[in-house]
């Protein structure tokens, strides 16, 4: 597993994923479904002053994260991600702006208009 970089505050675990709220604000997400350590998938910069709680909503497939005095939720299902970021990126998604909401993944524009 790598390191946190923070405080943890708090943990959520829903099936094959784990949450953890960091005092950075910072909320990621853990795939612990190999049976050995946990491999980090996602980092959301989620609250400026920490997260403070975290849980995962009934289905699996949100995250609620608390801080900075409000609620957040975090779809947790790649694909719909995806769609939620063609339905507003006009005209398309630039590799650029792929590689600021996936990092982790090759680029592979899956709007019509890139």
């Amino acid at each position: 597993a790598e390191p946190l970089g923070s405080a943890v505050r708090a943990v959520a675990v829903s099936g094959d994923l784990a949450a953890v709220a960091g005092a950075d604000g910072n909320l990621r997400l853990y795939d612990v479904s190999r049976g050995g350590p946990a491999v980090q998938v996602a980092v959301v910069a989620a609250h400026a002053s920490g997260a403070n709680a975290v849980a995962f909503a009934p289905g699996g497939h949100e995250v609620v994260s608390a801080g900075d005095s409000a609620l957040r939720f975090w779809e947790t299902r790649l694909d719909r991600v995806v769609r939620r970021v063609c339905d507003t990126a006009d005209p398309g998604i630039t590799a650029g702006q792929w590689a600021g909401y996936f990092p982790e993944v090759a680029y592979d524009p899956p709007c019509a208009n890139p």
